[in-house]
């Protein structure tokens, strides 16, 4: 604004800490207050940010603070009417029994984590019990009013006092972590996963015309192009090699009659106790851990569950959705082309996969020749060369 407040003058800076930023609008601020001998002037100015970039981090599960009897005894009282049914009661369909034993799962964890966290809050209380009474004075000395220099310096060096107290604990919590991988011989992959080092989410990605993707929607829609073209060439050039047969014959195959046997728990509970623990879980948020703690009676459940799946011939159509997720591999981070893909499945998915794989596994092993020796249990590629 011009001094005698008639012309408006172009604005030729805004100094701000974000980037990406329109301005909303701005008013005249203090011009009776201030004497200018220049056309410089205040103003205030309203911003509005247009790509808002996080650096959001994964939260790993943490089963450690579960309390695996409580949440045994939860988990068996709300599975407990899936086991024991009445003789003219319907037997719940499979899709019922799968979301019954999600949502138990869930539900038991929260109460055992509830359950924890009050146990934590009060080893915390005694343990920061300085750093408490610090931020209580910390939240007093702004209310008093009228506050003399010696309020303002103590006001001061309390938030100081509180940050290196804050810094303190946070270094002690470190050097715990890296004495206790180091003492216990264990892998570093663990140890940066309890840290969260190298876990923040890319903040945006180049697409085919150059132009960098900052909105999360579109980073999806731009990941999922570039596989879903990928792949369909893929596809295109197995039909091609699957279409054409040189010999024109079908091999010949007895089929001998299935044998109508019901899956048991002593088969389902081998495979539960096998599942590889640290492993992330599908979109139901279910790990690996939780079915290992679950005991006898989530077993019995599971397998009731895998007999109706078996009996029908036909799997759920929630184990058909999936969750994919993106690795960085060596190259630029905001290239696609230099991402993996990795599908996440349900857990109970997989352990119906293992189960029917182990049940499989001893029929399909007598129908190999003897010569196969790859990828084959108890042989070796040297195997063939005795022949």
């Amino acid at each position: 604004m011009a001094p005698n407040q008639q012309y408006k003058m172009v604005i030729d800076y805004i100094l701000v800490q974000k980037h990406n930023c329109t301005i909303k609008n701005f008013t005249i601020n203090g011009m009776e207050k201030f004497k200018f001998y220049t056309d410089h002037r205040l103003l205030t100015v309203s911003l509005r940010i247009d790509n808002l970039r996080i650096n959001r981090k994964f939260k790993p599960i943490v089963t450690k603070n579960i309390n695996s009897e409580r949440y045994k005894s939860e988990l068996n009282k709300r599975l407990q009417n899936l086991i024991t049914t009445q003789p003219n009661e319907l037997t719940p369909c499979p899709t019922t029994i799968n979301n019954k034993i999600q949502k138990s799962i869930l539900l038991a964890v929260q109460k055992s984590l509830e359950e924890n966290d009050l146990n934590t809050v009060s080893q915390k209380t005694e343990n920061d019990n300085e750093l408490q009474k610090l931020h209580k004075k910390r939240a007093e000395l702004p209310k008093i009013k009228n506050k003399s220099n010696n309020d303002k310096i103590e006001l001061n060096l309390v938030s100081k006092v509180i940050r290196q107290k804050i810094r303190e604990r946070d270094e002690k919590e470190v050097n715990k972590i890296i004495t206790e991988t180091i003492e216990g011989n264990k892998n570093i992959k663990t140890m940066k996963k309890r840290l969260g080092l190298g876990t923040y989410w890319t903040t945006h990605l180049v697409n085919g015309e150059g132009a960098k993707v900052y909105d999360r929607n579109s980073i999806n829609k731009l990941a999922t192009k570039f596989y879903e073209e990928l792949y369909e060439d893929n596809e295109k050039q197995d039909n091609t090699k699957s279409n054409t047969d040189p010999t024109g014959a079908q091999a010949e195959t007895e089929q001998e009659p299935e044998p109508n046997l019901e899956l048991e728990p002593d088969e389902v509970e081998p495979a539960i106790k096998g599942l590889k623990s640290k492993k992330s879980p599908g979109h139901d948020k279910i790990i690996n851990e939780y079915l290992k703690m679950g005991g006898d009676t989530l077993a019995k459940v599971i397998t009731n569950l895998f007999n109706q799946i078996r009996t029908s011939g036909n799997t759920l159509s929630d184990w058909s959705y999936t969750d994919i997720i993106l690795l960085a591999k060596k190259g630029d981070r905001h290239k696609i082309e230099n991402y993996r893909p990795i599908t996440l499945r349900l857990t109970l998915a997989k352990l119906f996969s293992k189960v029917m794989q182990t049940r499989i596994q001893p029929i399909l092993n007598k129908q190999q020749f003897i010569e196969q020796a790859g990828f084959r249990k108890a042989y070796s590629t040297v195997d063939p060369c005795m022949l």
